[in-house]
């Protein structure tokens, strides 16, 4: 915008109303100068040009009287003089018409340019409400997210208000969910790096005692599952839980919740599954030959003792047995060395217990949680804290 400040429309008038004034002063004083001016040239024009026509008159004049030859002159100069103020007349009256036609086109550039002031002045208004209502907006759509969405939770909005319990999930809520990803969650001596990551969703709304829900349907919640090879289960603690609502906003929530199967127990029971049968078999069978191949070792270095004590020249021998036994121990050694390596891999081949996807539980909340709140794991660990 081109307006450094704003100014009322009562002070844009007076000003409007001073310059006009001033114009159409200085229009009357340049009018009057010029038509002194112009009056002074024509009179001293004349004044030029008298005794000549005095004289032709005077010529021209039949033979009077000194009398009415001084009337005749007089009268002459009256009728010259008239003729002048005639024509100094009608040049006043076109400069005025003149004046009259620049005023004229001078009010319609002022009318003109009043009326861009007034259209600026309206849009530079509706900008500004613009503006204001904008700001009103987003002040009230901050309001909004500070308040958190609307949900209830009671059936009652009196109790709402009294009980403050809006946007809240009470601890014990249970919510029947449906899993939707499937886990094969590790059981042996080494444990993975971190727990099996799941998703469930809510299949309805929680339900509470007194039959009394909470809007939690349409909602989806994150958990991690860890296995356990005494109880053949795995064990499921919820984490997060994003719920999206009719308009397409969506509130992240942490949560404190578990899991509970088909059985009514903590947990889901899974399917053991070991794939280290056929290593540890090998390792088994390696072993054992090296036991074998060692016994065999033994025997025969204890006959080539025997065949020294009995033979004098023993170079035959020693040489026959000397291969013999190295052939033995290398096939010692690798075994060993086989039976090892099955080890290992049976150790990294670790048993798992796998559940499916598609199975119904249930997801009981054991902290109360508010919508939208994020920092329930400090507050807990505060606790724990404070206990300890």
């Amino acid at each position: 915008m081109w307006f450094k400040k704003k100014e009322t429309p009562q002070s844009d008038e007076t000003k409007r109303e001073k310059k006009q004034k001033r114009f159409y002063y200085s229009l009357v004083f340049l009018a009057v100068l010029f038509t002194i001016f112009l009056g002074s040239a024509l009179f001293e024009n004349e004044k030029r040009k008298e005794p000549t026509s005095l004289q032709s008159k005077k010529v021209t004049l039949p033979s009077q009287d000194p009398e009415s030859s001084a009337e005749n002159i007089r009268i002459a100069q009256l009728e010259i003089t008239n003729e002048l103020m005639e024509d100094r007349l009608s040049s006043f009256e076109k400069n005025l018409r003149e004046l009259k036609e620049e005023n004229t086109l001078l009010e319609a550039s002022n009318q003109k340019l009043a009326d861009t002031s007034q259209t600026l002045q309206r849009h530079i208004l509706t900008l500004e409400q613009q503006k204001s209502e904008r700001s009103t907006k987003q002040q009230k759509q901050g309001i909004l997210e500070e308040k958190k969405p609307e949900l209830r939770t009671w059936g009652d909005n009196k109790a709402h208000e009294e009980r403050n319990v809006l946007f809240e999930i009470p601890a014990g809520t249970i919510v029947k969910c449906v899993l939707v990803s499937a886990a094969d969650c590790s059981v042996a001596v080494k444990k993975p790096s971190g727990p099996n990551m799941l998703l469930l969703r809510p299949l309805a709304n929680g339900k509470l005692p007194r039959n009394v829900r909470v809007p939690l349907k349409g909602s989806v919640i994150i958990g991690n599952a860890v296995g356990d090879i005494a109880s053949e289960r795995v064990y499921i603690r919820g984490e997060r839980m994003t719920l999206v609502q009719k308009n397409g906003d969506f509130i992240e929530t942490e949560i404190s919740s578990f899991v509970s199967g088909e059985d009514g127990k903590e947990g889901m029971r899974g399917v053991v599954v070991d794939r280290s049968g056929a290593i540890i078999t090998r390792a088994a069978f390696a072993a054992f030959f090296q036991g074998v191949g060692q016994g065999i070792q033994a025997t025969l270095n204890n006959q080539t003792i025997e065949k020294l004590s009995k033979v004098g020249d023993s170079s035959v021998i020693l040489d026959v047995d000397t291969y013999r036994n190295s052939g033995f121990q290398g096939a010692n050694t690798a075994l060993d060395k086989l039976a090892d390596n099955f080890i290992e891999q049976s150790k990294q081949i670790q048993p798992c217990i796998q559940i499916q996807a598609g199975r119904v539980v249930d997801v009981i909340f054991t902290k109360a949680v508010r919508i939208g709140e994020q920092d329930l794991k400090k507050k807990l660990d505060h606790e724990r804290h404070m206990r300890g």
